[in-house]
């Protein structure tokens, strides 16, 4: 039988499928053409981890896997201030009167949480 390299598509589709998580660094680190994650698509979907490392995985707009599991976690994520001020590089989070796009940081994306 052939190995098959696998895929970030090939991965996350069986981890959906079978509506599993995985702690393996090596499946958690393959990516898409836009740089997100298994990690991050785990956060999507509930996982959480408290790996540093792990959580400073950013995408190629700096949208990081702790801004994911912030954002669906709300203030129940116990992170500390170094992943808390991390920002996007990209412009996303509209702010003020004007409405003026912002980087946001893990700590917004808390607050706009569950």
């Amino acid at each position: 039988m052939k190995w098959q390299l696998a895929t970030y598509e090939s991965k996350l589709k069986e981890l959906e499928e079978i509506n599993r998580w995985t702690d393996n660094l090596m499946i958690l680190r393959l990516k898409n053409k836009l740089g997100w994650t298994i990690a991050h698509a785990q956060a999507r979907r509930g996982w959480t981890t408290k790996d540093k490392d792990v959580l400073k995985w950013a995408t190629k707009h700096g949208y990081t896997v702790a801004h994911v599991q912030a954002f669906k976690w709300g203030e129940i994520t116990d992170f500390d201030d170094e992943i808390l001020n991390m920002k996007t590089t990209e412009p996303w989070l509209p702010q003020g009167k004007k409405l003026i796009m912002q980087p946001v940081t893990v700590r917004q994306m808390q607050n706009l949480g569950s």
